[in-house]
């Protein structure tokens, strides 16, 4: 577990100050509105937007792992959805998200 809140900004903000106890990231792909949620009165990136963000990034395959299967059976996501926002983020990605996927046996 990180010891600092994780903040993803647009690339053109990039310069903006640091804030003490964050740490910031940038992106060139636009937020949409379905990839933020409200928790706890906070808007945040959504469960798969933040899992494929840091799987693209490069954090260690088992992180994002277990945030995978966390996020899954927490009720944050759903595979589906997890994987429509893998998709165009490039095989890599793809492949961490689908091999950290729980394997659920059919009903």
């Amino acid at each position: 577990i990180h010891d600092a809140v994780h903040l993803t900004v647009p690339r053109a903000n990039r310069s903006r100050r640091p804030i003490a106890g964050a740490r910031m990231h940038t992106t060139t792909r636009p937020m949409r509105e379905d990839e933020v949620v409200v928790r706890d009165g906070i808007r945040v990136t959504s469960a798969e937007r933040s899992i494929v963000d840091a799987a693209h990034a490069g954090t260690d395959p088992d992180q994002v792992a277990t945030a995978v299967v966390q996020a899954v059976d927490r009720g944050l996501t759903t595979r589906s959805r997890l994987l429509e926002a893998a998709r165009g983020r490039g095989r890599r990605v793809e492949g961490l998200v689908q091999r950290a996927l729980p394997q659920r046996s059919p009903a």
